[in-house]
């Protein structure tokens, strides 16, 4: 939800691409509030930009998920067989 936020600049798009309502990705970004105890965004109206925090994170998270991504290929080759 944070990359489709950080892409589209608002929740209202990010909810769209995601096929979730705004209550949920709004919920999801809230409960990334919590748990890094800083806000990710710098709010100007609808629009979102990430703060120097939120950056770091969102930057961390893209890594986060390509490793996620290579872990899976991994695992369908040695389901192949390989």
């Amino acid at each position: 939800m944070l990359r489709a936020v950080v892409e589209a600049g608002s929740v209202k798009p990010a909810a769209e691409s995601l096929h979730r309502t705004q209550p949920a990705v709004s919920q999801a970004l809230k409960a990334l509030e919590v748990q890094t105890g800083t806000e990710p965004f710098d709010r100007f109206g609808s629009r979102l930009e990430l703060t120097p925090v939120g950056r770091r994170v969102y930057l961390q998270s893209l890594q986060v998920l390509s490793e996620v991504e290579d872990l899976n290929q991994l695992v369908r080759l040695f389901d192949k067989g390989h």
